[in-house]
């Protein structure tokens, strides 16, 4: 009795012994007494505690594991070694066990926020996002602030998940400067603006980010690369472009975004030739094929634009884009009722796409079918109330039906904040129509030649709005504007001038 009651002794020494050396820094001394203490006694469950804490930080997870194990088989159940094995099975992707030990560390100790915590990132890699958000809340807001940043920033871990930027940025907002110093923050700040457009902002975070040790992922250098694109540093993003070529090879994600950059310079040759490249890559990508068709097509090469539309299509039957690609191309060759029927089925990919209906509703202004045609910019309009062509658009089917007076109030629209030439003209010619009307023939000259001066008029919006009480009046008035300009006065309204 006396021999076991000094092996007692010596076995809390040890550990105690250890304790100290581990809060000093000392771990490979501290590790040698805790195990000498269970030397002395296996069945003392607070070294093989601490011991499966050291092992855990040391990454040896069936060390740990088994330590916390003989914890809990020599003594009392304890929130510190439910939460140890709680970590260990989170590690290993075992969620349903990590959840198990985690509630039981928790149903021992409900103040222990490392467990709430770490059974948030269990529902979070679950997939049990909801769950997950209840329980990082609680850290986040509670009352102890130990663990506060971590909730915090594991909430915009979460929200940039979910998709939610703007919830993201909204935590951080609200989270201690000290998080920032934390390269990981940056870039999930930065990821958080660019979602959301704020480029130059995402580019800053990043830029922080970086400097700080964030490595330099690929995802994050295509990232890079799009937003310098979007704030016109096109040659910044052609090197980064480069760089990341250096370090990892060029895959598909790579060359398409090089080529776009080349699209954004108007450089079709060069985007055609890289597409080429990442086509033989991946020669089963509908999104190239499609990209192929729009660069031919900008460099006149019509039938091989509409070859690689079409293989678009065969590729992936829901690329509303290589439908819509393809309708611009019978619109060219103004076959207008193949290329509705084209338009029609983009729009039945996208029915709340307002650029689908703008296509269908214009082409359906060329058949006169005006009825169809308002029907579709009116929904068009309510999803994108702003859109300057729209309401020009809607004004010419307005015009056409006799309303002239709403027709009015949509180029008024239009003209307010005309977003290029091509809607400016339109409106003026539009306005210029609707004082012909009102017998104002001199301001309706004006409008006319206000219309002239980009060279902008679609030449099929004076064929399709000179018709009907109009027809006469209009043309000579058109024809008497192109004359003052100095545009060939034989070319009448409606013959594609």
């Amino acid at each position: 009795r006396t021999a076991a009651f000094s092996r007692s002794i010596a076995c809390s020494f040890q550990f105690l012994f250890g304790k100290l050396l581990r809060e000093l820094g000392h771990k490979e001394q501290a590790m040698e007494r805790l195990k000498a203490a269970v030397r002395l006694n296996p069945k003392a469950a607070e070294p093989y505690l601490l011991l499966g804490k050291m092992f855990l930080e040391d990454g040896d997870l069936e060390s740990s594991e088994l330590s916390f194990g003989q914890a809990l088989a020599y003594g009392a159940r304890t929130a510190e070694a439910s939460l140890g094995l709680g970590s260990i099975a989170l590690s290993r992707g075992e969620f349903d066990a990590a959840e198990d030990h985690l509630l039981d560390a928790l149903d021992l100790d409900e103040q222990l926020d490392e467990a709430r915590l770490m059974l948030g990132w269990t529902y979070f890699r679950d997939g049990r996002f909801e769950q997950a958000e209840v329980e990082f809340l609680q850290v986040a807001y509670g009352r102890h602030n130990e663990y506060h940043i971590s909730a915090k920033f594991s909430l915009a871990q979460l929200y940039l998940e979910r998709g939610n930027p703007e919830m993201v940025l909204d935590v951080l907002s609200r989270a201690d400067q000290a998080l920032f110093d934390v390269p990981e923050a940056n870039r999930v700040k930065g990821d958080a603006e660019y979602l959301l457009g704020y480029n130059e902002e995402a580019l800053e975070s990043w830029s922080i980010a970086l400097v700080k040790g964030l490595p330099e992922t690929p995802e994050l250098s295509l990232r890079r690369a799009v937003a310098l694109s979007r704030v016109g540093q096109l040659e910044l993003a052609e090197e980064v472009l480069s760089e990341l070529e250096l370090r990892h090879g060029a895959d598909t994600a790579l060359l398409e975004l090089k080529a776009s950059l080349r699209m954004a310079n108007e450089d079709w040759q060069g985007a055609h030739d890289i597409l080429l490249e990442a086509q033989r890559t991946d020669p089963n990508a509908a999104m190239i094929a499609f990209q192929l068709g729009w660069t031919a097509e900008n460099l006149g090469l019509l039938d091989l634009s509409e070859q690689n539309y079409n293989k678009a299509v065969r590729l992936d039957p829901t690329l509303h884009e290589a439908y819509s690609g393809l309708g611009w191309l019978y619109y060219q060759r103004e076959r207008y009722r193949e290329a509705l029927v084209l338009f029609e089925e983009a729009l039945n990919l996208q029915p709340c796409n307002p650029e689908m209906l703008e296509q269908v509703a214009w082409v359906q202004l060329l058949l006169q079918d005006d009825l169809g045609a308002l029907a579709n910019l009116d929904l068009a309009v309510r999803l994108d109330p702003d859109a300057p062509l729209l309401r020009a658009y809607r004004a010419c089917a307005l015009i056409r039906l006799g309303e002239h007076d709403e027709a009015r109030l949509e180029v008024q629209k239009a003209l307010a904040n005309p977003d290029d030439e091509m809607v400016e003209a339109l409106g003026h010619y539009l306005n210029g129509l609707l004082f012909l009307e009102e017998g104002d023939d001199v301001q309706a000259s004006v409008e006319l030649e206000r219309s002239l001066d980009s060279q902008e008029l679609p030449p099929e919006v004076v064929q399709l709005t000179l018709q009907g009480p109009l027809k006469e009046k209009g043309r000579a008035a058109w024809t008497e504007a192109r004359r003052r300009r100095g545009h060939n006065p034989e070319k009448e309204a409606g013959s594609g001038g």
